[in-house]
C-alpha cells in the first residue's frame, strides 16, 4: 500500500491507495508536517485493517517538509520514497482526462 502525501505549509493532504492507484483512503490534515505522526500511524492501521503487509510513504521533495516526513517514516519502520517533480508533472501530462 501506498501512502501519498502531497506537503504544504499548513495543509497536508493524505491519500491511501493501493499498488494499482485505487483510493482507499483521503484526509486533509490541517496541522505542519512535523504533526503527521498520528496520520502516518492511522494510515498504516488502515493497511494492516485492508490486508496489506505494509505500507510506503511517498511524496514529493518540497522545501524542507520532505526531510520531516522522511523522519517520520523511519520513526515508525516505514519505507519512504521521494518523487522528483518532473516525473510527476511529465506523468500527469500523458493522462487522459476525458473519461
Amino acid at each position: 500500500m501506498i501512502i501519498r502525501i502531497d506537503l504544504a505549509d499548513t495543509k497536508q493532504m493524505v491519500v491511501v491507495t493501493d499498488h494499482d492507484s485505487k483510493v482507499l483512503a483521503r484526509n486533509t490534515f490541517r496541522c505542519r508536517a512535523w504533526d503527521l505522526g498520528a496520520a502516518l500511524d492511522g494510515a498504516v492501521h488502515r493497511a494492516a485493517a485492508k490486508g496489506f503487509a505494509g505500507a510506503m510513504v511517498a511524496c514529493e521533495p518540497t522545501g524542507y517538509r520532505w526531510r520531516v516526513l522522511g523522519q517520520l517514516s523511519a520513526d515508525r519502520g516505514v519505507p519512504f520514497v521521494c518523487v522528483q517533480s518532473m516525473v510527476t508533472s511529465w506523468s500527469r501530462r500523458t493522462e487522459d482526462l476525458t473519461l
